[in-house]
């Protein structure tokens, strides 16, 4: 005859026991079709209040918010994405290595970008770039020199 520890004498063990089962089964059915756990994520942001624009940003891998471009316009960004573009469009057709032949492709699609934010701010009368979006500058720390002593 068995006798019951006092573990399985608890009247709530057997609803922990559905319980692990349920989440066992949950489980495999993520591991066997991984959309199923996505959608979970998904209502679990949901019922978070996250914004879907915040889902889909995490779930493309994205790092949602606090980015350093955050703060800019959709004009900015624009003129950002075109000088990185030009800058690597440049880059590969010189086949740029090293750090010069990089820094020389860079600063030709930064003037590409300026051309094109400056040829349409004289289009449009408007500036494109306004100091309100200027994160504020980061403090630098002053680095304290040691000396190593010798002993004699």
């Amino acid at each position: 005859m068995k006798t019951l520890t006092p573990e399985f004498d608890n009247p709530d063990a057997e609803a922990h026991k559905l319980w692990l089962a349920q989440m066992g089964a949950e489980y495999l059915q993520e591991t066997a079709d991984p959309a199923r756990l996505l959608d979970r994520a998904r209502q679990a942001w949901q019922q978070q209040g996250h914004s879907e624009e915040w889902i889909t940003q995490r779930m493309t891998g994205q790092e949602p918010g606090n980015k350093p471009t955050d703060p800019m316009t959709e004009q900015e960004l624009i003129f950002a994405a075109l000088a990185e573009l030009s800058t690597r469009q440049i880059a590969e057709s010189v086949v740029a290595s090293g750090m010069a032949e990089n820094k020389t492709a860079a600063q030709s699609g930064g003037h590409i970008a300026a051309q094109a934010r400056q040829q349409l701010e004289s289009q449009s009368s408007t500036p494109e770039v306004t100091r309100a979006n200027y994160l504020p500058p980061v403090a630098v720390k002053a680095v304290k020199t040691v000396k190593a002593s010798r002993k004699a």
